[in-house]
């Protein structure tokens, strides 16, 4: 399952990758989040944190086995005041509004060095979402940790909800070498999310 090969259209992966589901479900486990009512598949050798998490947007993370290159994937649930009295078509027609430099802006409010490298429009439980690969990193300038990530985003009445799966390291080029040995496994994640 895990290849370093680079693929260069990452998003013919995300929104093309049918096929190989098939045999990615067969050494998988199962993570449901009831808040949500979502669920994905994720490998089998990789660690689940338990509740309760250390943040109280944080509603499902997974990570990486030990030794292993770092990559882990978090979901959050994020209270959003201004559309608790929206319908969900206001909620969607200002989610649509969404683009590259506004998801980039509001990164760069709470992280350094974030640059939105692919944006696009996909439907997820009937609501528009943006999936997104971006870099960025965070902490501290003498303790920086570096991501390279997929992000898939959308939102209901009173709340958003992110997906975000990450290679993590030390160094810029460290995260994008642990992105790309978990590649795969990371696509398949995000595109296994029903």
């Amino acid at each position: 399952m895990k290849h370093k090969k680079i693929v260069p259209l990452l998003f013919f992966l995300v929104v093309g990758c049918v096929a190989p589901l098939a045999i990615y479900a067969e050494s998988t486990k199962s993570y449901v989040i009831p808040e949500l009512g979502i669920s994905f598949q994720y490998p089998y050798s990789w660690g689940r944190t338990s509740k309760p998490f250390p943040s109280p947007d944080l509603i499902g993370h997974i990570f990486s086995p030990a030794g292993a290159p770092h990559a882990e994937c978090a979901v959050l649930m994020v209270p959003q005041s201004i559309s608790t009295s929206m319908s969900q078509d206001e909620v969607n027609k200002l989610t649509l509004t969404e683009n590259p430099a506004m998801l980039q802006y509001s990164m760069s409010r709470k992280l350094n060095d974030t640059e939105v490298l692919t944006f696009s429009w996909k439907t997820f439980k009937s609501n528009p979402a943006y999936l997104a690969h971006v870099r960025y990193s965070s902490g501290p300038q003498t303790a920086k940790i570096y991501n390279l990530a997929l992000i898939l985003a959308t939102s209901t009445p009173g709340r958003s909800w992110v997906a975000s799966c990450t290679g993590e390291g030390k160094t810029s080029a460290e995260a994008e070498s642990n992105f790309r040995f978990w590649q795969e496994d990371l696509v398949n994640i995000m595109e296994s999310l029903k």
